[in-house]
């Protein structure tokens, strides 16, 4: 059913015009990603070698993903998280045990999916021959087979470009190519084509570090040159393949064997992979035709375990199996789910629509504001609720659009950026009433939030770097009548840099520069308040009683928990970003502290990953710390040192139930926080995912893992809680919680 208008008006034109040479822009936890190279000029490169006889025993697509990531620790009262054990499903033999710094509650658990086989921590390797052979009978004696290919499923998870190389000569003619090389990012996820068992798992100098598997048919696949780099190197020592993987082991079509790279004689090339199939004698056939006409996998995963304390998994949707899955947003029996974006990777999916009236089976629906609509864009945030003013009455989704290239800006002859304004009261068919330019020279809007009381419909957003690209100087905080959903109106605008009391400006100037002083994310604090979380400047709490003129009431410093906002260690600046935050009970400030890179100490050892924030603000102009709270892998382990195999910051939370938190802790999964007495918050539940790699290759963490939890967003509704991981999509569980009068929605 559509939402009702009460009186039309035009819709809203966006005026564009695009500025280049803008400043780049780090997205959250990444840094210093290698310029990729287009897969058309790969195909060019691959082409123009083959026509000069040049050798190319297996192939590349180039491109290196950085880690960026961490915080430090250091809080008035910190509590720490649980330790682990691990159980599994019925068809699962994989146990593991992971041990606490200090425990100050039960046991979690951690349930994993099926496995055949007990799988070790680090696949079985080939030792290096001094004088290997190829894993290819390429020679100048070159004997083909003729049976057609088997089914199979393609090799790749994702983009990739081809051409048919098969045959082409090698090293001047002295052999040939019997295979095709596939071209594609570095890490992108390498997948069996069919089921079968590894049979090998090696090393070689042509082949580099590769994979043979023999199929239930007979058949063999053979996967060359997996990536050898340490994330944002060329160093040549890293492992390539998949977590877990091992001789012997059962694969399915579709399991995780490794990823994209360069190993071998492919390190002059571009990355690829080098896909062989070889018929049951033994002979290889051309697997152009089979590859053109494979169907895309489903990716399987040989170890994922979910992590449960307290919690019990219910149901799982990966909506496109393409990653970068943004926040959430929930509205009855439908979940919405944004989509990140950068200049690298833009997958432009916009916000999916789940049904999850049956929160065990969740059905995407449908999406909208994607790339056909807004194309290069994010809308990575989204509020969607239901209102009934004078014009329209029925569910709406309020969308922030923002540009995923850094250079581009949105105005007269630019992309558009902004906000975009759907009536989804029909979720299955949303609509387009408006859109809301943010503004030329801007990339676009970063988060939003909406208030209504059923009279008015207001909103705030957070248009970064805004103040600094602006030859106004329009504020990075922007207000907006939406009451009028076909004629937004753009009320106020705010900005700590040049709005905040001149002795807070100038002493936030001094230390981390106007750069760090952008607004991240915002939430409305009742109907007359909203808290601002700022990269450096912490959380600013605004009056906003007269919307049109917001006032400054008072704000945290991420100072008070960190002693130091950056510490600078071999020319490199490590800090922490205050991410978000919200309202507890109208009396204490709740603030999510990210790391783009690891915090360390003078001697430039690593101190540890982000916290949270608790600050009394009895006196609103003066909050002060009461407390601070940090997962047992965000803090320093026993031999003091930070894990780096995830991102262990938290990054948005959400009140749950009386006095409890719903956090998003990145690559700790959720935490359930007990926040009865904000001067002793303790966790009592967490539901971590299963650890993804990213389809794209894009994300890696700090030691160079590509299978990590990502969570990015946590939403509620009923007995379910709801979240988003950037690589594996939606997740739904809810509580088991052996405690009565917990104050928390229980089991029903």
């Amino acid at each position: 059913m559509r939402g009702r208008h009460r009186k039309r008006t035009g819709l809203l034109s966006a005026a564009r015009r695009r500025r280049d040479g803008g400043r780049r822009f780090a997205p959250p936890i990444w840094t210093g990603l290698e310029t990729r190279r287009h897969l058309l000029g790969v195909v060019l490169v691959v082409c123009s070698l083959i026509a000069s006889g040049t050798a190319l025993a297996a192939d590349e697509t180039t491109t290196t993903t950085e880690p960026s990531t961490t915080t430090t620790v250091e809080a008035s009262t910190t509590t720490t998280m649980p330790e682990e054990s691990t159980t599994s499903f019925p068809d699962s033999t994989s146990t593991t045990v992971e041990s606490p710094t200090t425990t100050t509650i039960p046991s979690e658990t951690t349930t994993t999916a099926p496995v055949i086989g007990t799988v070790p921590m680090t696949p079985t390797i080939t030792p290096r021959d001094p004088n290997p052979p190829d894993p290819e009978p390429e020679a100048s004696e070159f004997r083909v087979g003729s049976l057609p290919a088997p089914p199979m499923v393609f090799p790749l998870l994702g983009p990739r470009s081809y051409i048919d190389t098969f045959g082409a000569p090698r090293d001047g003619g002295r052999r040939r190519h019997a295979g095709i090389d596939i071209f594609a990012e570095k890490g992108v996820p390498v997948v069996s084509i069919a089921g079968g068992v590894i049979e090998e798992i090696g090393e070689q100098t042509l082949a580099g570090q590769y994979v043979i598997v023999l199929h239930d048919s007979g058949w063999r696949s053979k996967y060359l040159h997996f990536d050898d780099d340490t994330p944002g190197t060329d160093d040549g020592q890293a492992l390539g393949y998949a977590e877990g993987i091992f001789v012997g082991q059962r694969v399915e079509a579709g399991t995780i064997l490794g990823f994209v790279g360069d190993s071998g004689n492919a390190e002059s090339t571009v990355p690829h992979l080098h896909f062989g199939l070889f018929q049951p004698n033994g002979l290889p056939i051309n697997p152009y035709r089979a590859l053109v006409q494979a169907p895309e996998a489903e990716a399987v995963y040989p170890t994922p375990p979910v992590r449960t304390f307290n919690t019990e998994l219910v149901g799982h949707l990966d909506p496109d199996r393409s990653g970068f899955n943004g926040s959430l947003a929930v509205s009855g029996d439908h979940i919405y789910i944004g989509t990140l974006g950068n200049e690298d990777v833009c997958p432009g999916t916009g916000v999916r629509v789940v049904d999850v009236s049956e929160p065990s089976a969740p059905a995407k629906v449908t999406a909208f504001a994607a790339a056909d609509e807004f194309p290069r864009t994010s809308t990575e945030n989204l509020w969607v609720g239901a209102v009934d003013t004078t014009g329209f009455e029925g569910k709406i989704a309020v969308v922030g659009l923002r540009l995923c290239d850094e250079s581009a800006r949105s105005g007269v002859g630019g992309r558009f950026a902004g906000l975009a304004i759907y009536d989804v009261t029909d979720p299955a068919d949303p609509v387009l009433l408006s859109t809301v330019d943010s503004g030329e020279q801007t990339r676009g809007v970063y988060d939003i939030d909406v208030y209504t009381d059923g009279r008015r419909i207001m909103a705030v957003a957070t248009v970064p770097d805004s103040y600094l690209d602006r030859d106004d100087g329009m504020g990075d905080v922007r207000v907006y009548d939406l009451t009028d959903i076909e004629n937004v109106v753009q009320v106020s605008d705010w900005d700590v840099r040049q709005d905040a009391p001149p002795l807070l400006t100038e002493a936030l100037r001094a230390r981390v520069g106007d750069d760090s002083l952008s607004a991240q994310s915002v939430t409305w604090a009742g109907a007359e308040q909203v808290v601002v979380a700022h990269s450096a400047a912490g959380l600013v709490t605004l009056d906003v009683a007269d919307p049109s003129r917001p006032v400054y009431v008072g704000s945290t410093s991420i100072h008070d928990a960190y002693g130091l906002v950056t510490r600078t260690t071999a020319g490199e600046t490590h800090g922490v970003e205050a991410q978000s935050g919200w309202v507890l009970s109208d009396s204490y400030l709740v603030q999510n502290d990210l790391g783009l890179q690891p915090m360390v100490d003078e001697n430039g050892e690593a101190t540890g990953w982000g916290r949270q924030s608790i600050y009394d603000q009895s006196d609103p102009s003066h909050p002060r710390l009461v407390s601070t709270i940090g997962t047992y892998r965000s803090l320093l382990d026993l031999d003091g040192q930070v894990l780096s195999d995830g991102y262990y910051n938290a990054r948005a939370s959400r009140p749950f139930g009386d006095s409890f938190e719903l956090v998003a802790w990145l690559s700790d999964g959720v935490r359930v926080v007990d926040l009865r007495d904000p001067a002793r918050p303790m966790e009592v539940a967490s539901f971590t995912p299963p650890p993804r790699p990213d389809p794209h290759g894009w994300w890696t963490a700090p030691d160079g893992s590509r299978e990590l939890p990502l969570v990015w967003s946590v939403e509620t509704h009923g007995q379910f809680v709801y979240m988003s991981d950037v690589n594996s999509g939606l997740w739904v569980f809810r509580l088991r919680i052996p405690v009565v009068d917990r104050g928390v929605p229980g089991p029903q």
